[in-house]
């Protein structure tokens, strides 16, 4: 369908020029500004012009990671192996998520969501609506459901 073809979404040379911005701009709001939800919804638009760039999903688990979702990372890294089961990077950062590190900010993100006045609410329930049943990412602007009457 042309919602998966990214260059019938967006014609072929602003293809790739989608490419590079969504890309680029996703890896600004998360290396720069320290925004993970909003660099993940960068990276999703990637996504959809380019679905098996694995690049692009490392960038995604990065941000999820961020966020303390280890076990959502950990989804998205093992999506990418399934495309490249040889890709040394992926299966590295697939080994972090189960060191110490990654537990710890795992914790101290929950313990962020709990207590009342919670600044990053807002941040964890967006990341939940983003994310489906079996913790994978939901691509955006393909919910035919909500069509209007």
């Amino acid at each position: 369908e042309e919602e998966e073809d990214g260059g019938a979404l967006f014609g072929e040379v602003s293809a790739s020029i989608a490419k590079i911005h969504w890309s680029k701009f996703g890896q600004l709001l998360l290396y720069d500004l320290n925004m993970p939800l909003e660099a993940i919804v960068c990276f999703q638009m990637r996504l959809q012009i380019t679905p098996n760039d694995i690049n692009t999903i490392m960038l995604t688990a990065r941000a999820l990671t961020m966020l303390g979702a280890i076990r959502e990372a950990r989804v998205a890294l093992e999506d990418a192996l399934e495309s490249d089961p040889d890709h040394k990077q992926a299966k590295k950062m697939l080994e972090e998520l189960d060191s110490d590190e990654a537990k710890n900010l795992a914790e101290t993100m929950k313990a962020m969501k709990g207590g009342d006045g919670n600044k990053d609410k807002f941040t964890m329930d967006a990341l939940k609506a983003m994310i489906d049943e079996n913790g994978r990412l939901r691509k955006p602007g393909l919910n035919k459901k909500s069509k209007r009457a």
